[in-house]
């Protein structure tokens, strides 16, 4: 009859399993890997013990074994590494194979788990101090200890129990190697072998075709910080917007419920949202308890500065102007670096602005006035954008005293031209850049700027800034700003203008029960009133202390035509259709707004020697019309509030007188033949020019008012410049002799 395999004792098979971890053994074997450990064995059998391994002996085996220094073969550091391997596989074997619970459970904790916490103090006492041990290795640069370390943390089944493996990461296996320098260098020998290393900071670029420690390292956080932090942040924020939206259809759906009779469906909903807010608002306290960890921002603040500081040397330093040309180290970096600085910058003044240093913030201060309008070294606009963004942030700091302060105020660069220089550019360059489809989103970005503008002009110590740079760019970079915010008025006010008179419809059928339509366009009036009122004050501003570039032939008629329109619009025929029961509510006030439009009327007037602007306003019928100057003048006590009602008089006749002479050249011009009218505008050329491309004939002061928006030929869509219009002189010629000829006669 056969017999089945006899089964081993838990004595046994304790035994063979210190004997596979330690590779000793109290039995002669076969096996040179496996240790004899002769002495002990004898004392065994002179006392009368076992001559079996037992979980009692291990710290003994490893003492008498190879921490003795007795034997040869492997380093010590490398041995207990590989006992600590060894005895993660058994584990794993004992878990996977045996069936006998109790037996496995007291394998597993009483050997297994002794065994590997054993071998990793011995490796920790070793690092601190290796003059314990009997011939070992000092720790040093060039030791070959240092790769056995690293190599050791970074197999799959190697301490395991102090470093956990992290399986699919996009970077590959790199926590392992990390955790196993952070413990190196707790130890004085570590430390200094660490830094000591070839690898750790080389002189050139790489080392037998590696770079450096520190820059595998510098290029391995940013990668993290991307796929970590910055990832929760942009999690947390579609949270926190979720749990809103959330919270507001609950409001919705409460009114709902008390304005119609009870309904099952109705407080189904209710309880469902419900639970569902209070799920949402556990996620986002979670959420919360990372992020706002002191720690965690102020490691990844300090990192960032380190980039960014990097960056501002790799082009020569904080200094202005830039080199005209990108160096090639700059623009081989990878975009992410700046956009994850901007976006964690964004995300603390937004949601925890008091774990911002000031100090710190200089340096983000400084790439951001050499870089946010610089497009040959950060091409993409939006990225730009959001360094925007980020100033817009700090001039509503506040320190622990409640007192405002701000990176710009005694910032070196920011004081001088540069600061208002750098965001005036990029307010045109935002509009010139990308597709035209995109204009709501350009939009919002030239008022998130207008933001930032209205800060520094509010600040006496940048006007000088500001106005040199007004005079130097006055029929370029500042010429375009100027048409913008004229076209961005014109909508807002427009569009500010059309929601009130919807809203004062609304007003008529309203009861006193609100209804969420009815919220919503209030919501409407204020958010276009209060952003056409910051741009008419810009205009303001700017029409007082730089007024010559209003005067230019192609902003001229521009801003003429936008003032009329407003007059219209005001104390017009339709400007009872303004009024609202309570416009002050909705921060729309259209006395303080005729006064800033009569403000900028007389600011340009002053310095019209030549009556440029009184002809601009009278030119085109349409938006003048000379009662309308009459209707301010005669609005009670604005002469008392306005000292410049006097100057507004004066520009009235100057205007009334124009028209005249603008009726008179036109009765002489009498019919213009078609060849000497603009094509786009139909109005008689001055100083007629071929586009390149097209080919097409148009007055010069038309083509350049519509490259101030646009630097493309309205006809073919094709690149164009001002510098690329070609004079087309015999034409002119012939337009001045038909003038003459006419007014003449």
């Amino acid at each position: 009859m056969a017999t089945g395999k006899r089964k081993r004792s838990p004595e046994v098979i304790e035994d063979v399993l210190i004997q596979r971890i330690f590779l000793v053994t109290l039995t002669s074997a076969d096996n040179k890997q496996v240790m004899y450990l002769e002495k002990m064995a004898a004392e065994n059998l002179r006392v009368g013990k076992s001559l079996l391994l037992n979980r009692d002996l291990m710290d003994e085996v490893l003492l008498v074994g190879k921490l003795s220094g007795q034997f040869s073969g492997e380093s010590l550091f490398q041995y207990l590494t590989g006992c600590y391997g060894r005895a993660f596989e058994e584990g794993k074997k004992i878990i996977t194979n045996m069936q006998d619970v109790d037996l496995q459970s007291s394998l597993v904790n009483g050997v297994i788990e002794p065994a590997k916490k054993s071998v990793v103090n011995y490796c920790r006492i070793y690092l601190h101090n290796p003059d314990m041990f009997p011939h070992s290795e000092k720790i040093s640069a060039g030791s070959a200890l240092l790769p056995i370390i690293f190599s050791a943390v970074s197999e799959n089944n190697t301490f395991e129990h102090e470093i956990r493996k992290v399986n699919d990461s996009p970077l590959g296996n790199f926590v392992q190697p990390l955790k196993a320098l952070k413990m190196l260098v707790r130890f004085p020998n570590g430390g200094k072998a660490s830094v000591n290393h070839p690898l750790w900071l080389p002189k050139g670029e790489a080392v037998n075709g590696r770079y450096s420690f520190i820059c595998d390292c510098f290029f391995m956080t940013a990668r993290v910080l991307n796929l970590g932090l910055l990832k929760v942040m942009a999690e947390y924020r579609d949270l926190k917007k979720l749990l809103s939206d959330s919270r507001h259809a609950l409001y919705l759906l409460q009114r709902r419920s008390k304005k119609q009779p009870p309904s099952n469906f109705l407080q189904e909903e209710i309880s469902r949202l419900s639970k569902i807010i209070e799920l949402l608002s556990i996620a986002n306290s979670s959420y919360e308890s990372h992020l706002f960890e002191d720690y965690n921002i102020q490691h990844a603040l300090s990192f960032y500065r380190l980039m960014i500081v990097w960056l501002v040397d790799s082009v020569g330093g904080f200094k202005m102007p830039l080199p005209s040309s990108c160096p090639m180290e700059f623009g081989c970096m990878p975009e992410q670096f700046v956009d994850d600085a901007m976006e964690l910058l964004i995300f603390v003044s937004e949601i925890i602005p008091e774990k911002l240093d000031p100090i710190l913030l200089n340096d983000f201060t400084n790439l951001i006035i050499m870089f946010a309008a610089s497009p040959n070294h950060v091409r993409n606009p939006f990225l730009r954008a959001k360094m925007v963004t980020v100033l817009n942030f700090f001039p509503k700091r506040t320190d622990s005293n409640s007192t405002v302060f701000s990176p710009f105020h005694d910032h070196q660069l920011s004081l001088g031209q540069y600061l208002v220089e750098s965001i005036l550019r990029f307010y045109v360059d935002i509009e010139l850049t990308g597709s035209d489809t995109r204009y709501l989103e350009k939009f919002m970005l030239r008022h998130e700027t207008t933001h930032l503008l209205k800060y520094l002009r509010e600040e006496p110590r940048h006007h000088d800034a500001w106005t040199k740079f007004a005079q130097k760019e006055e029929k370029g970079v500042y010429l375009n700003f100027l048409n913008f915010l004229i076209t961005d008025s014109i909508y807002l006010l427009d569009e500010g203008f059309n929601k009130i008179r919807e809203l004062k419809e609304m007003e008529l059928k309203e009861t006193n029960d609100r209804s969420d339509e009815f919220l919503s366009q209030e919501n409407k009036v204020r958010e276009f009133v209060k952003l056409a009122l910051e741009d008419i004050s810009m205009l303001a501003f700017t029409s007082e202390h730089i007024t010559a570039p209003f005067l230019l032939p192609q902003m001229v008629d521009r801003i003429a035509n936008m003032l009329n329109y407003f007059l219209v619009q005001l104390v017009g025929p339709k400007r009872n259709s303004l009024n609202l029961k309570s416009s002050e509510k909705y921060g729309f006030e259209p006395r303080i707004l005729l006064k800033n439009i009569i403000s900028i009327y007389v600011h340009i007037a002053r310095v019209d020697t030549e009556y440029t602007f009184a002809a601009a306003i009278c030119k085109y019928g349409r938006s003048y019309n000379e009662r309308l100057f009459t209707e301010v003048v005669n609005i009670p006590s604005l002469g008392e509030e306005m000292i410049e009602l006097g100057e507004f008089v004066n520009l009235s006749a100057k205007v009334k007188l124009a028209a005249v002479e603008e009726m008179d050249v036109e009765t002489a011009l009498g019919e213009i033949p078609d060849e000497f009218l603009d094509p786009k505008q139909c109005t008689l050329m001055r100083d007629p020019v071929t586009l390149p491309s097209s080919n097409a004939t148009v007055d010069r002061l038309v083509i350049e008012r519509h490259l101030l928006i646009d630097t493309i030929d309205p006809f073919n869509r094709s690149h164009l410049t001002k510098d690329m219009l070609i004079p087309d002189v015999q034409l002119k010629s012939r337009i001045d002799e038909f003038i003459k000829s006419r007014t003449q006669q």
